[in-house]
């Protein structure tokens, strides 16, 4: 499936700040936890590219995503992202082995015909807890908790939607309720990565 994904995305301070905020959200409806791979070449096409390849386990379901594209205004996000669910079998598991196994699916060919050639491997992992709440308006508020390699921990909020700017007007008054300050994401999570396995 390929489409354009938006997201509205801002940061918290920490995490008793999220704490708050999910104790003026209420009770989430849903809660998962994610680990996400991420692909990439030796010689790291996919990233000079402004790119992203990531395998995610959700609650034993393995999604392939490929995106491209991103642009970034003010907190809000837009890249087009293709996808394509690998396995729902909870008890399926997943190996480097299984690369190759992948090149026919949607994500892999979209990557290819972009040019980017070399073979991919596992480049690291990213942890996160995300607890979804609906919105009064219907959209869905999903805030993460996310652990990157070597410790770091980001605590944001993310709001798929095509009415950015309402959606920030009801997060500033949930935030007020709060008392916590939100801040304009201006990262993703994988080019958070990209800093954490940088050498020091």
């Amino acid at each position: 499936m390929s489409q354009v994904e938006r997201e509205l995305k801002m940061r918290l301070e920490g995490a008793e700040a999220a704490q708050r905020l999910g104790m003026a959200l209420g009770l989430p409806f849903e809660t998962v936890q994610q680990v996400n791979l991420y692909l990439e070449t030796t010689d790291h096409q996919v990233a000079s590219g402004r790119s992203m390849v990531r395998l995610r386990c959700e609650e034993g379901r393995w999604i392939l995503t490929y995106k491209r594209g991103l642009q970034v205004q003010a907190g809000y996000f837009e890249a087009r992202e293709v996808e394509a669910v690998l396995c729902a079998n909870p008890e399926a598991g997943w190996s480097q082995a299984d690369l190759p196994g992948l090149e026919p699916l949607a994500p892999l060919r979209a990557l290819r015909a972009d040019g980017v050639v070399g073979d991919l491997s596992v480049s690291g992992e990213v942890h996160n807890l995300r607890a979804r709440y609906r919105l009064s308006n219907g959209d869905i508020l999903e805030l993460d908790r996310t652990r990157f390699p070597g410790g770091r921990e980001d605590w944001e909020v993310e709001v798929e939607t095509p009415r950015p700017e309402e959606v920030r007007a009801l997060l500033a008054g949930l935030a007020d309720q709060a008392g916590v300050a939100l801040e304009e994401q201006r990262q993703t999570k994988y080019e958070r990565f990209l800093e954490a396995i940088q050498p020091s």
